[in-house]
């Protein structure tokens, strides 16, 4: 390679099969002996480092952590484009990506990719690609575990469906290895998954089991939660917050809605207050709190330049314009941090 800037869409991959594969066809081969050929991490290694040289020109960064990706096959080119790219060049790490959905034999492949930073050093990413096949030797118990490196966290980004009832599989064996869960409620939601039962899952599987849970759709609701912080924040609005009777949420996220919903039903209800909650669907984001002895409400709205304008009554006591963040922000923001918000554990727990 010549030298400047290394292209993200850089990758030498390096593919391993079980041994005995090249064998006649019909020749049958014991799970553990398929799992010992397949995950050997030590030639996982020295393919690695030699594919990271090759890569980075300089000298590079040291890998901060471990992200391990559960996906359908077709869903891992979103999660590339929306997470992994920006992330490059940022952060050095080991990327675990197990592809689900495959037919015939698991496979497994190493791949790296560099960027140098400001420093011109090089920052790395370490890729491992697990394609599951129907012998499921992918998602076994200590097969993509043994790539992990250990002591340092282990982040799992959580992007195939929960399961309704505890059991022994997949997602038992990656709560032993996570030191945090990414997921995506908006995914969920999508997957028509109901409101309901995703919360009820993220509890009884995660939360209930002592997981840190981050949730990508809890952390883009973040600029809304500060702009009502700073809008009562303000001598004559702080003077009627333990007034408020009523909210009223609407917008297009029906999860958006309820996690701002239950945000403040929590601050307010600690301190022995009731309210009343309405969530309706539409298009914009429109936020009113109604208060006891006055019949002017609260009323904050996101407009179409994503400026946040509060009002009380006709007056205009707020405008601000609202910074919300990429997916690609997100997940540098969590995976320097191996706890999840306490704030919203609160959230999930006060329900």
């Amino acid at each position: 390679m010549g030298g400047g800037p290394f292209p993200h869409s850089s990758v030498c991959p390096r593919g391993f099969r079980p041994r005995g594969s090249e064998e006649p066809a019909g020749t049958q081969h014991p799970m553990e002996e398929v799992m010992k050929a397949l995950f050997d991490p030590e030639k996982i290694e020295r393919d690695l480092r030699i594919l990271e040289r090759e890569y980075s020109l300089t000298e590079t960064r040291t890998v901060l952590f471990n992200l391990v990706i559960f996906a359908n096959r077709e869903e891992l080119a979103p999660i590339e484009e929306n997470l992994l790219i920006p992330l490059l060049g940022k952060r050095a790490a080991r990327i675990i990506r197990i592809s689900l959905g495959h037919s015939g034999e698991t496979s497994v492949s190493v791949s790296a990719r560099c960027a140098p930073d400001r420093e011109e050093k090089g920052v790395c990413f370490q890729e491992i690609l697990i394609e599951n096949g129907s012998d499921d030797a992918g998602v076994a118990p200590g097969s993509w575990s043994a790539f992990l490196i250990r002591d340092l966290p282990v982040y799992v980004l959580w992007h195939t469906p929960l399961p309704e009832a505890d059991s022994i599989g997949p997602l038992s064996f990656a709560r032993e290895q996570a030191d945090k869960f990414l997921l995506d409620g908006e995914y969920f939601l999508q997957k028509d998954l109901p409101l309901k039962d995703y919360i009820q899952r993220v509890r009884k599987q995660l939360i209930d089991a002592g997981v840190q849970v981050s949730d990508f759709t809890w952390e883009r609701i973040r600029p809304l939660r500060i702009f009502t912080a700073q809008v009562f924040d303000q001598k004559a609005l702080m003077d009627l917050l333990p007034h408020v009777i009523s909210l009223e949420v609407s917008g297009p996220s029906p999860l958006s809605r309820f996690y701002y919903s239950t945000w403040v039903r929590c601050v307010l209800e600690e301190e022995g207050r009731k309210l009343e909650v309405v969530s309706r669907q539409a298009d914009t984001v429109q936020v009113v709190f109604r208060f006891r002895d006055t019949s002017d409400p609260l009323v904050w709205r996101v407009d179409s330049e994503g400026m946040g304008r509060a009002f009380f009554g006709t007056e205009e006591v707020l405008a601000r314009p609202l910074k919300f963040p990429s997916d690609g922000a997100i997940l540098l923001e969590q995976v320097d941090i191996p706890i999840a918000d306490p704030l919203y554990r609160r959230v999930l727990e006060g329900l």
